[in-house]
């Protein structure tokens, strides 16, 4: 399954579910009184470790704390460590989402619509209840999205007030967290080998080994960090703010801001036909296949969203089925090699 995978979807990275092998641990793991250490460590080795150095100095550890050397189930999870640890995954966008989440919240969601005891129609009315209850939402929060203006917590702040101006409400108080624990949480020291890096820490605890490595271009404003929060959720982390405030830069530079967080990203994909994420040579994925399925899954969800839009009007479900009407004859003439010019 990895390699079909890896031929079908080759931006992705398929990760094996954590909660299966953590139970999996348990069963197979006994070291005794050390039990509970080892736990631990096998716990920060999953989805704690900011990179593949602090896994491998936590997993050795762990194998002596328990006395694992000869465990070969451990020694087999090892060899596939980039399946399953999240330190080998975070140059891949993925929101920190792990691999059961999505099963989580659906089985939660069917909980709430339904009981044991259900018939087919009960569950089937309280899931339309539920949906009602989402799209209610939705609207509500378009709404305070174009109506409401975001106020910022220190409105002389330059870069707040970009945020606020850019980003949707849920990602720019997200944005404004990482701000301030950047600003009066975390300190930084300049390395001597090269002025363009720095180890960032926290003030809790700047005299541990511990520390984030920021790389700062000045010339280009190019800026990386150890932790690649940016990578993996398109957002700025809180050690990178932190450098760009002891530069004196006072903006966000453009190419950290991801359109798909912007508070205008969902009106430019329902009034526009492509992605902006399509034009960009980076996201292009070769092959007719790949290319179909990107075709297929924007036009499914920009069809879905102008439905449930005319769902409520009569009028605007009458034009949508003459759309279709008229669209449909029309890929019947181009699909038939008729001249574009020539079709009405």
């Amino acid at each position: 399954m990895t390699r079909a995978i890896a031929d079908c979807l080759p931006f992705t990275r398929h990760r094996l579910c954590q909660w299966h092998i953590y139970k999996k641990f348990s069963s197979k793991v006994h070291c005794g009184v050390t039990y509970k250490s080892v736990n631990n460590l096998f716990y920060k080795c999953m989805s704690k470790c900011d990179s593949e150095d602090e896994f491998k100095v936590t997993w050795a550890p762990m194998i002596e704390q328990g006395n694992l050397h000869n465990n070969m189930w451990l020694d087999a999870l090892y060899r596939i460590r980039h399946n399953w640890s999240t330190a080998f995954n975070k140059e891949i966008f993925g929101m920190g989402i792990l691999s059961t989440q999505r099963s989580e919240s659906t089985n939660n969601v069917c909980h709430g619509a339904s009981k044991p005891t259900s018939s087919l129609r009960d569950c089937f009315l309280g899931l339309e209840n539920i949906m009602k209850s989402w799209r209610r939402n939705k609207k509500d929060e378009d709404f305070k999205i174009f109506q409401n203006v975001i106020t910022p917590t220190v409105k002389i702040s330059p870069v707040l007030r970009q945020a606020a101006t850019y980003y949707t409400r849920k990602l720019y108080s997200m944005f404004e967290e990482e701000l301030l624990h950047g600003l009066y949480g975390l300190t930084f020291d300049s390395s001597v080998e090269s002025p363009c890096k720095f180890y960032v820490r926290g003030l809790d605890n700047q005299d541990t080994s511990r520390a984030w490595l920021v790389t700062f271009d000045r010339l280009n404003c190019d800026i990386t960090c150890s932790c690649k929060k940016f990578e993996m959720t398109g957002l700025l982390c809180s050690h990178f703010l932190r450098i760009l405030n002891a530069n004196n830069i006072t903006k966000i530079p453009e190419k950290y801001l991801l359109f798909r967080w912007s508070a205008k990203a969902k009106k430019y994909i329902n009034n526009n036909f492509e992605y902006k994420h399509m034009k960009n040579p980076r996201a292009q994925i070769s092959g007719t296949t790949s290319r179909g399925i990107l075709f297929q899954s924007h036009a499914q969800k920009f069809a879905y969203q102008l439905i449930n839009k005319a769902n409520e009007n009569e009028r605007a479900k009458t034009y949508i089925i003459e759309i279709l009407k008229t669209g449909s004859e029309g890929i019947e003439d181009i699909l038939d090699g008729k001249d574009l010019n020539q079709i009405g």
